[in-house]
């Protein structure tokens, strides 16, 4: 399995939703529009604008190794966002993408399927310390897992686990995209201050490299090595 880049070029068709804490299953490529959860409301297509303001405030997840993601999540998977829109969930702003699988690097195979992944927030007012909403036309490498409303209660869509979202840059390299003012500190959150006080400096750093692997900035072949990793312990 290979993480090639794909410059298609192609900025796809709008036009999509979003929801809180999202759902399970996954769509045909033939789906059309999505079945909205019950009190979703659709505000807009995304805007195209990058500017964000990060909201605080959330009870957020940090995940803070690849291990983690896997054991949480179905599938990790590279995808091509073709479609996003937001709506308005219980008063909170969510993203509805419709993403297709371009390959599945771990978990269960998904490959050619179109994705309907719910995030909290917005494009501009993204959810701090969680995955920024997926862009509509861009290429990430995430991990996913079904979206329930209630256990045993499928809907058929998606949710992307924590932080386990990569997006595509210039120069060949995914990201980690989370939304936060440094993405370096996220893994200080997740460490017991007391804990590497009890420890010396160099076993310290040794244990936040060992608790802390997702790469700010990777290659393909980085990344793929990490997520196939995770999968094969």
């Amino acid at each position: 399995m290979r993480l090639a880049p794909r410059n298609t070029g192609s900025a796809l068709a709008c036009g999509a939703a979003s929801v809180l804490l999202l759902v399970s299953g996954c769509a045909t490529e033939e789906s059309a529009s999505p079945d909205l959860i019950d009190g979703a409301d659709f505000i807009r297509n995304q805007p195209t604008s990058t500017d964000e303001s990060i909201v605080e405030g959330a009870s957020t997840q940090t995940i803070l190794n690849h291990e983690s993601l896997a054991d949480a999540a179905q599938s990790a998977v590279r995808v091509e966002v073709e479609s996003a829109a937001e709506y308005d969930y219980l008063d909170v702003p969510h993203t509805l993408s419709r993403a297709r699988v371009l390959e599945t690097i771990g978990g269960q195979d998904l490959t050619g399927k179109t994705l309907e992944i719910w995030q909290v927030g917005t494009a501009s007012a993204p959810m701090e310390s969680l995955a920024r909403p997926l862009r509509d036309g861009a290429e990430y490498v995430i991990y996913t897992e079904p979206f329930h409303l209630e256990p045993g209660k499928s809907t058929d869509q998606w949710v992307i686990v924590a932080q386990g979202s990569w997006k595509l840059a210039a120069g060949n390299s995914f990201n980690l995209d989370v939304a936060t003012e440094d993405p370096a500190q996220l893994a200080a959150r997740g460490i017991d201050p007391e804990v590497l006080d009890d420890v010396a400096p160099d076993q310290a750093e040794e244990l936040r490299t060992q608790v802390w692997d997702l790469q700010l900035a990777a290659s393909p072949e980085q990344l793929e090595s990490s997520v196939a990793q995770a999968w094969a312990r």
